[in-house]
């Protein structure tokens, strides 16, 4: 998936919970260019979470066109929507959702059976984690005995071994401590570059904000009438 100018187009987009209550989120213009590294921020509440929910599709504007990667995801139905997630954008949750009782290399092959990497081996998690800086021999331990740093690797390569094209990061450094934190940005910002895969980063600690390409806030592209990164 190359024919596309942006990553993210989003134009005149709306979304409201119920149809009669006022919109939650609207944006007028916001377009991110392939390879960006974004930093998104805003207070808790505000709707940055939502605001991920339909950039990958999860959820569907109340109005509005929203095309990831050159798809309109507002043209496409739900079992179409889940599909190009799970081929092309990588999704770092905030508690990781790792299964505690499968082995890590199950927990990364669950990316690679709903992706696009259907040919990723035994031998491709192997390279990928030890180059986020585990052992091999950690793929046959159970997610539930990692210690929390070890966790936050094995979720970046989750969200990596099917090289996606968009990664999505929803607060996944807010339970980190700093060195814990710094040394996450580090893995997952070298990791994506090697791809020049897209990263939208979302949280409210702005203190992020240096490692990135451009730093916006949510508030400020809600009130915008034109945004681009």
């Amino acid at each position: 998936m190359t024919d596309f100018d942006y990553a993210l187009d989003l134009q005149n987009v709306s979304f409201s919970w119920h149809k009669r209550h006022a919109p939650v989120l609207k944006i007028a213009e916001w377009r991110v260019e392939p390879g960006r590294r974004i930093f998104l921020h805003g207070a808790s509440g505000s709707g940055k979470s939502t605001l991920l929910s339909l950039i990958s599709g999860i959820l569907v504007p109340t109005s509005g066109q929203i095309k990831v990667l050159g798809t309109d995801l507002t043209k496409i139905g739900g079992m179409a929507r889940d599909l190009f997630r799970a081929r092309h954008i990588g999704v770092i949750f905030q508690q990781f959702n790792l299964l505690p009782y499968l082995s890590v290399e199950a927990n990364i092959n669950l990316a690679v059976k709903f992706g696009k990497r259907h040919d990723a081996n035994h031998n491709d998690i192997g390279v990928l984690t030890q180059r986020l800086g585990l052992d091999r021999s950690i793929l046959t331990r159970k997610a539930g005995q990692l210690s929390v740093g070890q966790q936050q690797r094995v979720a970046v390569a989750r969200a990596l071994i099917n090289h996606p094209e968009l990664i999505i990061a929803d607060e996944p450094t807010s339970s980190l401590d700093s060195d814990t934190r710094d040394e996450f940005m580090r893995v997952l910002l070298e990791s994506a570059a090697l791809n020049r895969t897209t990263v939208i980063f979302v949280s409210h600690d702005k203190s992020l904000g240096h490692y990135f390409d451009q730093e916006i806030s949510l508030h400020d592209l809600m009130q915008a009438g034109e945004t681009k990164a």
